[in-house]
């Protein structure tokens, strides 16, 4: 069956491979759009990241702020020594630790994170504003069900319900059954009937700012 909306290459059907590779391409391509306007209005979508958790946190040591951002710390120096050159953020020592420093938003870089939040609300406005309440409430669903799918992967004692009135909902496996014993396959009449079906590998995705 067809889905209504989703096109089928001739000569091809959907498969999940190309629902995952179609999924990807929009994915990339909003966020290549998002860290464009983003970055004309004075913000990449990195430098973003790192204002809001200071903004939201406070003054936090580099270490802190390049685990909090998912980047490694020499990545974290050159985002924090260009903020500082802008004067958007600025070190400080830790009263703590005289030896270590602290980065702390400074008020221009609040102005500039209030400029770059303002776009990147009103591009999501604008792309996920096409979909009507309904579809909204659908994505968000389906949005679910693969994140879900994404624990049971990082998981294997987590899989992803098999039950329609539970779609998504990553639910734990018991241990007999995620590791069947010798001479027994998880199919086997005796194991049971199996708690779901295989989860594809899927890949992760990076939040917009």
């Amino acid at each position: 069956m067809v889905t209504p909306g989703v096109t089928v290459p001739a000569g091809g059907k959907i498969t999940p491979e190309r629902v995952g590779e179609r999924f990807m391409v929009v994915f990339h391509r909003m966020r290549r759009a998002a860290d464009e306007r983003m970055t004309a209005s004075g913000l990449s979508l990195a430098r973003t990241k790192v204002l809001r958790h200071l903004a939201d946190a406070g003054p936090v040591r580099p270490g802190t702020l390049a685990s909090v951002c998912g980047v490694v710390p020499h990545s974290i120096t050159d985002i924090v020594d260009g903020l500082e050159r802008d004067g958007l953020a600025e070190r400080q020592p830790d009263p703590a630790d005289r030896r270590a420093k602290l980065i702390r938003l400074t008020d221009k870089g609040a102005a500039a994170l209030t400029a770059a939040v303002a776009t990147r609300e009103h591009l999501l406005n604008t792309l996920f504003g096409t979909l009507d309440t309904a579809e909204q409430q659908n994505l968000i669903d389906l949005l679910d069900k693969l994140d879900a799918a994404l624990t049971a992967l990082s998981d294997p004692g987590v899989t992803v319900s098999s039950d329609p009135a539970a779609a998504g909902v990553a639910v734990p496996v018991p241990a007999a059954a995620a590791r069947p014993g010798p001479g027994r396959s998880a199919a086997s009449p005796s194991s049971g009937p199996a708690s779901a079906s295989p989860v594809s590998e899927g890949t992760s995705s990076h939040v917009i700012a």
